[in-house]
Parts: structure tokens; sequence; C-alpha cells
């Protein structure tokens, strides 16, 4: 518009301009005479002809009868001439005006289309807000509303936005929620502060259900930047809320279940630091650890072996694959000993979730049962017998492949699982006597018999089968297992070498029996010839060789009792010999006692009967010398078998004991002498001495001298 008027001042100034300037040329024209214009021009032409207009009328000639080139004189102007620039004044005028109502015309169709396109922008932006879910809104100063959209208008329960224009909250919602609004939109328009997705509780009016809208507040201002009102922005966040609130009991269930399971969870995030563990993972820690102390810290620290094993870059490869790995890992912990677990890795958001199990009472009951297993297996498949079990019906239910082998020989045809065991083609007297057997031990009893009546065999061999239930879970017979082996060449051999043993030990017997006679009838002349004796010293010695004759005696006494002809049992033997010196010595039982920590050690006779004179030396001088008077005691004997075949004899007593600078080494005494002489040469073990407190020996030699001959 100011263009236009702009333009319509040129014009006028341009109109002005050209009608002034004919009226100025004109008083130039008459004020230049002329005669001088013709003299001027008449000295650069002095041949031209010249006439006078009016003297040209006077002769009735026109201009056009002149010659050419003649200069007329005085010819007066034509009506162009003389308003020409009055015209092309007139002419630029209306032009201009043209040009002004062109500028206005175009103007005007500009505006329209200007105000039709901000109409169309209004009403698509009017079609964009309405449609949109998101309440939208504009109030004023006095928190009335100015603008709203569809979504507006339905939570206020009113049909159209215009029935919005003019009203406040308090028109629409309870009288404490409206006071919040308005609060909060006051302090905006008083602060210039922007109120950013706040969550408020909502109440739609349409259909009355209550819920939760985040809500953005901004102020609103004019082209002077003053405050005007407030924009409000709602999104229904309802479902939101309730899927969180679902969520946050779900969390709640989901950690009271992980705090009540028997396995361990942790949580680790993306780098491998600790974020939480179950109680069932923190009764693994340290004693005196808390839980909130490792919180954050790295898994590395706390195991620090993680990276050697590879488990570090397997759990990072969870983490970046999300794929869960599971592997089984033994592991020592502080306090709870060697543990198998079954580690299962997975990715929990960005992070990573470890669930152990603590599979080490599972692993020890399968590997016992594999074992247990192949076992039974290899033992019921490498046996020479047959087995096979039945139900209570006597229908088969496995057997192993000899027991197929013996009923395909037998009867021609094999017996599938299923089938009774029982068939018709069997000899009435074969079914009877087997019917009897299956139900003795269906009643739960266990046994054995010996018969000629094959179950599938019709010679008659000396076959054995022993029966055993089969105990279900309730403690009921669910069936019984049959094993049968042939023992016809048993029978045989069994009956040679009965015969065979009884003469060789009847033999071996009756030397043993001979040797310890003999020995015991030189035992027993020294016994008569010791009544005979007055010296005490000579006498003394005389007990003592009766003593070593017994000790050797009550070895082939041992031999002679004994199964095994070639060795006899230490423990036995060290307790008759006990008995035989206390009862020597007339030891009373109420004073000297003896404690006994001895192993069953079986030896050879080689090794016996000098173990045998090395214990009667020594607990001959304990009850000698040990207990003088009517002094109580205590009498040990220790004997042990090592791994690596050493045997360890201990005579140890709390009596008198020996002085201080006792040498065994260097006594004079024939007996000790004796006995380091036995131990060190013919046993070729070692013996020391220790009189701390009361006199203890200690003998330890390897059994592996001599050979087994009998």
């Amino acid at each position: 518009m100011k263009h236009l008027q702009l333009l319509e001042i040129l014009v006028i100034c341009l109109c002005t301009l050209f009608v002034i300037q004919p009226e100025t040329g004109f008083a130039q024209t008459e004020e230049v005479p002329s005669v001088l214009v013709l003299n001027s021009y008449l000295r650069e032409s002095p041949n031209v002809p010249m006439f006078n207009y009016a003297q040209l009328q006077r002769f009735g000639l026109a201009p056009s009868d002149l010659p050419a080139g003649t200069i007329l004189l005085n010819e007066p102007d034509t009506f162009y001439d003389q308003y020409k620039n009055y015209i092309f004044g007139a002419l630029i005028f209306i032009s201009v005006q043209m040009l002004i109502i062109i500028a206005l015309w175009i103007n005007i169709t500009r505006r329209k289309q200007a105000e039709e396109a901000l109409a169309e922008e209004r009403n698509l932006l009017r079609t964009v807000i309405d449609n949109l879910p998101d309440c939208i809104y504009a109030k004023d100063t006095e928190n009335r509303f100015v603008i709203g959209n569809i979504a507006v208008a339905r939570v206020m329960g009113v049909a159209t936005p215009d029935e919005l224009l003019g009203k406040r909250d308090f028109d629409f919602f309870p009288q404490e929620l409206a006071e919040q609004y308005c609060a909060d939109e006051q302090e905006i328009i008083r602060s210039g502060e922007p109120l950013i997705n706040r969550e408020e509780p909502l109440m739609d009016q349409t259909t009355g259900r209550k819920g939760w809208s985040s809500t953005t507040k901004v102020p609103l201002r004019d082209n002077c930047g003053e405050i005007v009102g407030i924009v409000g922005i709602g999104h229904d966040i309802t479902e939101r809320k309730r899927a969180e609130e679902a969520l946050k009991e779900s969390e709640g269930r989901l950690s009271t279940f992980i705090n009540s399971a028997t396995n361990a969870f942790t949580i680790w995030d993306a780098d491998l630091n600790l974020i939480d563990l179950n109680q069932t993972a923190a009764t693994y820690l340290p004693p005196g650890t808390k839980k909130e102390d490792l919180l954050g810290t790295s898994i590395t620290k706390l195991v620090p072996d993680l990276k050697i094993t590879g488990h570090y870059d397997r759990y990072m490869e969870v983490i970046r694959t999300g794929n869960p790995i599971s592997f089984e890992e033994h592991v020592l912990y502080q306090g709870y000993g060697d543990k198998i677990l079954n580690v299962r890795a997975f990715k929990v958001g960005d992070g990573l979730g470890i669930m152990t199990t603590d599979i080490t009472e599972r692993k020890r009951a399968e590997e016992a049962l594999g074992e247990s297993q192949a076992n039974l297996s290899a033992l019921i498949e490498n046996t020479d017998g047959s087995i096979w079990s039945v139900d209570r019906d006597y229908r088969l239910i496995v057997g192993n492949s000899v027991f197929h082998q013996n009923v395909h020989a037998g009867r021609g045809r094999p017996f599938a699982p299923g089938n009774s065991v029982l068939a018709d083609d069997f000899p009435p007297e074969t079914l009877n006597e087997w019917c009897g057997y299956y139900d003795r031990a269906l009643r739960g009893e266990r046994f054995s018999v010996e018969t000629q009546r094959g179950f599938v065999d019709t010679s008659r061999r000396y076959m054995e089968y022993r029966f055993n239930p089969i105990h279900a879970a309730d403690g009921s017979v669910a069936g019984v297992t049959v094993f049968g082996r042939d023992i016809t060449e048993h029978k045989r051999t069994e009956e040679q070498l009965k015969q065979a043993l009884a003469e060789k030990t009847t033999l071996l017997q009756e030397l043993y029996h001979r040797t310890k006679n003999n020995m015991q009838v030189i035992h027993s002349m020294l016994a008569l010839r010791s009544l005979y004796v007055q010296d005490e010293q000579l006498l003394t010695v005389l007990e003592e060789v009766q003593d070593k004759i017994h000790a050797m005696a009550l070895v082939h006494q041992k031999l002679y009792e004994s199964r095994n002809l070639s060795s006899i049992d230490l423990k036995e033997y060290i307790e008759d010999l006990m008995a035989y010196l206390g009862q020597s010595y007339q030891v009373q039982a109420n004073r000297i006692s003896f404690d006994l920590d001895t192993d069953s050690v079986l030896v050879l006779i080689d090794t016996a009967i000098p173990c045998g004179l090395v214990l009667s030396e020594l607990i001959s001088n304990v009850f000698k010398h040990a207990f003088p008077g009517d002094r109580v005691g205590r009498i040990s004997i220790q004997l042990h078998r090592a791994e690596d075949e050493t045997i360890t004899l201990q005579v140890s007593d709390n009596g008198i004991g020996v002085p201080g600078d006792f040498d065994v080494r260097r006594s004079d005494s024939l007996g000790l002498q004796t006995v380091m002489g036995i131990v060190e040469h013919q046993l070729q073990g070692e013996i020391t001495v220790d009189t701390d407190h009361g006199l203890a020996w200690q003998i330890r030699f390897r059994d592996n001298l001599y050979r087994l001959r009998v």
C-alpha cells in the first residue's frame, strides 16, 4: 500500500514537469529574433533561397511550390506543435493512473489470496489439532479457555471445542483438582518459566475414568513479548502408568521369588560391574562381607581367575550377541568346600544376568548312578550266568545275553519282554517248581536253590538260582530278579579241592602241631629244670628262655589254627602273648592295665617269629622293671601298617622309666642287645626310644623281606 502511494506522488510530479516545459520553450523562441538565426545560417550557406510565409500567402503559393532547399520564414505552428507537450503529459498521466489501477488490483488479488491461504492454513492447523490424541489448549491470564481441540472437549465432557471458550477448569473438574491446575498456570504467567512433562492426575468427565496426564505448559506472549496467557499440551499416560504399576508389582513379585529361590542370581552391567544379587548368592560371600559393599565391584575383582578360565570373554560375548550360554564348573568356596555349579548366563537389558545352581549332590548322584549302572550292566553282560527279571504276572521284563542264548538253545525260541516265562510247553513238574520259586520271592523272600531241573535246559546238570524281590518306591514287591549259573563243574571241582585241601591242611596242621608240641616239651623241660635251680640269676635266664620258646610256639599254634596256614594276624598274636605273659608274671588286672590299638596285620612266619621275640622281651622288661612293688600303671601297644607296607610297632608304659643318661646301644643287657639285633639285622628295620614319660619303644620295618612259600 505504501508503494502505491509513492507511485502516485511520482506520477503527479512528472505530469507537472511536462506541462510547464512547453511554455518555457515558447518564451525562449520569441526572445531569439529570426533575423539573427537567418543571418547565422546565410553565413554558412550563402546560396540558399529564402521566402517569407506571409508573402507566399499573398502570391497564392503553397510551400510545396517552392524549390527544394528553400527556407520558409515565419511559418505558423500546427495544433500538434502547439499542444504536443500537453498531449504527451496527459498520456503519461493516464498511463500512470492505469498502472496504479493495475497495482491496486494486483494488491487486492494478492490480499484475497493471502486471506484464503491463511484461512486454509488455519483450517489445516485446526484439523491437525483436532485430530491429535493429545489435549491442546490455550488460556488467557484469567485461566479461561481461548482455544481447545476435540481431545480437550472430550475430557471436559462437552460436545465441541467451542463450548470450552470462556470457561475455566472449575466448570469441569472437582474443586481441589481445578485449584491445582490454576495455581500451576498462574505460576507460569508470573514467572514466565515453562512447566515441562509434569505428571498430573486426570479425570475424564465423559467416561468418569481416572487417569494420568503428562502435561507441558508454556507462557503465551504477544508481539511485544508480554505474557497474555498459557499454551498447554497434555498426553494421556494412564496406560503407561498402569503398565509401570503392573511392572513394579511384577518386579516386586519377581524379587520375592528370586530372593526365595535356592539358585544364586546376580545381575551385572555392560562392563560386568555388580548391580544386584539375591539372598542365596549373598550366602556365598566371605564372612563379614555385606551385599552393599560389593555393588559396583567388577566381576574380575570378585573372581580373579575369570579371564584365565575364559569365562570373562564368554560373558562379554553374551552381552554383545544376546545368545545365552550354560556350563558346569568346579569351584572351591571358603567354608563350603568343593562345589559343582551349573552356570547360566543371559542378557538382561544392556548387561548380564547369571544364574548359578549348586548341582554338587546331583552330579555326585548322577556319577554314582552312572557308575552303578555301568558296573551293573558290565556285571550282568560279562557274567557267565543267566540273569532275568519278571513282574508279578511272571512276564519277562529284561534278560541278559546269556539268558536269551540259553532259552534259544534249550527251547528253540526266544522270550520277548512281556511274554510269560512259564510257558505251556514246560513239563508240569518244572512249572510247579518254578511257580513256587517265583511266589516265594514275590512275597519278599531272598533265597537261592540248587537243582538239577534247569529252567530252560532239560539236561540233569547242577544249576544254582538266586531269587531277589524287586521293591517299588512304596515298598511293595513289583517283581523278581533271578540269577542262574551252571555249577556242575564247580561242584566237581569243589569236591576235588575239598579233598586236596583237607589233605594239605591236615599235613600242615600236623607239622605246626608237632613243632608247637616239641617247643612245648622244651618249655616244660626247662620249667622242670628250674625247680631244682637255686641260683636266682640262672633261674631268671631259664624263665626268659621259656618266654621266648613260648613266643615261638605261639606262632606255630596260630598257624595251626589259621585257615591261611602261612600267615598269622599280629593283632591276635599280640593279644594272646599279652595274656600269657601277664599270667606268667602273675600280673594283677587291677594294677597293670593294657591299652591295645592294633590293626589286623597279616605277616608271614619269617616275620612273625622275630616280632614275637621282640615283643616278649620288651613286655617282659615292663613287667619286671616298670612297676615295682604295688605301683599301678598302663602298658600301651600300637600296631599299624602304612600304605607303603611299612609296619609300625610301638610298646610304651607309664612306669618309672630309665635314668636320663640311659643309652640302649651301650646297655649290657643281653635282652636289649637281642632286641636291637633282631630289629636292625633280621627285620632290617629301625628302633627309637623315648624316655620322657616312662619308656616308649618304636619299631618300624617293611614287610617285604620274605615271600609266600605255602
